[in-house]
C-alpha cells in the first residue's frame, strides 16, 4: 500500500475540480456543539491512549511482497510534524523514500513533501475558527494554483460531506453508532469495524481503510483536524481489484452471435478478513487477508463487422475480419479456483 501514490492520484483528479467554497459556513456552525470537539488525529476521546506511535512496518504478501516503513515524528505537543514512508519493491534495499512535513499554524496545517531532496506543497488544511475542524482543503496545483475543497460535519462533529466538483472526489458518509459505516458518491461504499477502541494517538482507520475511499485524505485524516473519529478501528478494505480479462481478439467471417471464454484474477472483497493484536492497550499489529481467484466467464456477444478492408484469409479462402463491435448479451461464471490469498501486515511501534 503506497500512501505516495495513493495521495498522489487523487490529487491529480482534485486538480481538475473547480475551486469551491467552504461547506461549513459561520451561520451553519451555530447549530453544533459549541465546545471544542474531540477531533480524530490527537484528540478524540478521553480514553485515547498518550502513546506515541513511532513506526509502521506494513508488508503484503502479493506476488511482489513489498514493504512500506511509515515512520512518524511528533512537536512538542504531540501533534505530527513528520511522516517518513520508504517503500521496497520486493527487493533489498529501499526503493523510494518520501517524506510529509506538517507546519502547523494559527489558521490550520499546511503539509509539503520533499521527494529526491526537492520540497513542494502539497495541501493545506483551513481551521480558521481555531476549534481542532477544518473547514476546507486546499489541494496545490503544479503551477501554483490552489483548488478548494468543501466539508460538512454533523452535530457530533462527523465528517458527512466533502464537496469538489469531481465526483469520485465528493463524497457523503453515514455515521451508524459513533462509526463510519458507508459512503456515497461516483462509487458507494461500505465499511465494517472490530469491537477494538479506536483510541490510538492517531487515528489508524485513516490508512486501513485508504481514507474512506478518498486517498487524497488519507495523509490530511491523519492530522486529526477532519472532525470525530470512529469509535472503533476499522476492518482492513482492501483498495485494489484485478478484473482484466485475458481473451485473445479472435477474428471473425460474419456479423452474428459468438461465444467464448475468458480468465480473470478477481478479488473477494466480501470475504477480507481482519485480525487486531494488542498488548495491554496497545495495537501492536493488523493482519488483513482477502482471497484472490481465477475465474473463468463465458461471454455470448452479438459482433457487427465495422472494416471490410482489413481482414485475413483462412486457408479455404474464408475472409476474417479483425475490426468488429460487440455486445454483451450473456455472461456465465464457469470456474473458480483460489489462486492465493494476499495478506498485508501492519506491525506498530510506539516511543517508549
Amino acid at each position: 500500500m503506497k500512501i505516495k501514490r495513493l495521495l498522489l492520484l487523487v490529487t491529480a483528479a482534485a486538480l481538475t475540480a473547480a475551486a469551491v467554497t467552504s461547506c461549513f459556513p459561520e451561520d451553519g456552525k451555530e447549530d453544533l456543539n459549541p465546545e471544542t470537539p474531540e477531533t480524530g488525529g490527537e484528540g478524540d476521546s478521553g480514553n485515547m491512549s498518550s502513546d506515541l506511535i513511532r513506526r509502521i512496518d506494513i508488508i503484503e504478501s502479493d506476488p511482489s511482497n513489498s514493504a512500506t516503513t511509515l515512520t512518524f515524528e511528533y512537536d512538542g505537543t504531540g501533534n505530527i510534524s513528520r511522516i517518513t514512508e520508504a517503500y521496497n519493491y520486493g527487493g533489498d534495499g529501499i526503493d523510494d523514500t518520501f517524506e510529509y512535513i506538517f507546519d502547523r499554524t494559527v489558521t490550520g496545517l499546511d503539509i509539503s513533501g520533499i521527494d529526491g531532496g526537492v520540497e513542494y506543497p502539497i495541501m493545506t488544511i483551513y481551521d480558521d475558527n481555531g476549534d481542532g475542524v477544518a473547514e476546507k482543503i486546499g489541494i496545490s496545483e503544479e503551477y501554483g494554483d490552489t483548488e478548494y475543497i468543501g466539508l460538512e460535519y454533523d452535530s457530533s462533529w462527523h465528517l458527512v460531506k466533502v464537496d469538489a466538483d469531481d465526483p469520485y472526489v465528493s463524497r457523503e458518509f453515514f455515521w451508524t453508532d459513533g462509526n463510519l459505516t458507508g459512503s456515497t458518491g461516483g462509487t458507494d461504499y461500505s465499511y465494517t469495524y472490530s469491537e477494538y477502541g479506536n483510541n490510538a494517538n492517531i487515528d489508524l482507520n485513516w490508512i486501513l481503510t485508504g481514507g474512506y475511499h478518498n486517498d487524497a485524505f488519507m495523509i490530511g485524516g491523519l492530522s486529526g483536524l477532519l472532525g470525530a473519529r470512529s469509535l472503533n478501528y476499522a476492518d482492513y478494505v482492501p483498495l485494489f481489484d484485478m478484473n482484466s480479462e485475458s481473451a485473445a481478439r479472435e477474428p471473425i467471417a460474419a456479423d452474428g452471435e459468438y461465444t467464448y471464454t475468458s480468465k480473470s484474477q478477481r478479488i473477494a472483497h466480501d470475504e477480507a478478513s481482519t485480525e487486531f493484536d494488542l498488548s495491554g492497550e496497545r495495537l501492536t499489529g493488523i493482519t488483513g487477508t482477502v482471497p484472490v481467484y481465477t475465474v473463468s466467464t463465458e461471454y455470448t456477444v452479438y459482433r457487427t463487422i465495422t472494416d471490410y478492408d482489413r481482414y485475413t484469409e483462412g486457408p479455404d479462402g474464408t475472409r476474417l475480419y479483425y475490426e468488429y463491435s460487440q455486445t454483451v448479451t450473456s455472461t456465465k461464471e464457469t470456474d473458480r479456483k483460489l489462486a492465493y490469498r494476499y495478506t498485508i501486515e501492519f506491525t506498530i511501534s510506539y516511543i517508549d
